[in-house]
């Protein structure tokens, strides 16, 4: 099949056709640009395009429920690590830092269109270093810088990274405690010890909790976030 073949079907997918986004898929893995196991993923996650795909059709809802959305959001969250798809064993890093990084920007955007004012003085901070007087708004500066360091780890897994982890961590304060699972994490897969990052979602919903709408906005945002990484290019 050629490159133009292929875009073809990319623009027939992008239409709702989901023979084409199939096919499309299918072509990617025959070129290298996507593997098996991540396009098993997307199908779990609850793309119709990489259900239709895969052998025997995952899902979607039969009497034995295997994809996401048949699951409670625990069990779909430990589901992610499978041996299939936490082929570099960082898979529990990502599920972390995923659900911490939807967390923040449900968060972020929450409390500032509360106090407008707010939204200034984040930017004069990032712009002039210092505190904006806001204990919300210091705090959630701390988070951010944690997710940042934990994907660096995630895109280059080397000890200096890992040691960025371990030092935005310790600048947490106790009121956000529940940042730290995300270097905690980190250090799991490290180590490759299987830490899934299931409890770091748990303590991210409960906290999302707090904004309207916000747990359906983290589980929604959590999914596209994976997505993403499934069907971006290989590796």
């Amino acid at each position: 099949m050629s490159d133009r073949r292929a875009r073809e079907l990319e623009r027939a997918g992008r239409t709702g056709d989901l023979e084409a986004q199939a096919a499309a898929l299918h072509e990617r893995i025959r070129q290298g640009t996507l593997t098996p196991s991540r396009l098993s993923l997307a199908a779990f996650l609850g793309n119709s395009g990489a259900r239709l795909a895969v052998p025997a059709g995952l899902c979607p809802h039969g009497p034995r429920g295997w994809c996401f959305d048949c699951r409670p959001i625990a069990d779909s969250i430990r589901g992610l690590v499978l041996p299939e798809w936490n082929i570099d064993g960082k898979m529990g890093a990502r599920v972390a830092i995923a659900a911490c990084q939807v967390t923040w920007h449900i968060l972020a955007p929450t409390h500032e269109k509360q106090n407008p004012p707010h939204r200034r003085s984040r930017r004069r901070r990032a712009e002039e270093g210092g505190n904006t007087g806001c204990e919300i708004c210091d705090g959630l500066d701390e988070p951010r810088v944690a997710i940042v360091t934990a994907e660096a780890w995630v895109n280059c897994p080397c000890a200096w990274h890992l040691d960025a982890v371990e030092h935005s961590s310790q600048q947490l304060g106790e009121t956000l405690h529940w940042w730290g699972f995300l270097a905690h994490t980190v250090r799991g897969a490290a180590r490759k010890d299987g830490t899934t990052g299931a409890r770091t979602y748990g303590l991210c919903a409960g906290v999302a909790a707090t904004v309207e709408d916000g747990q359906e906005k983290l589980r929604k945002g959590f999914v596209n976030m994976l997505m993403a990484y499934a069907l971006r290019d290989a590796p």
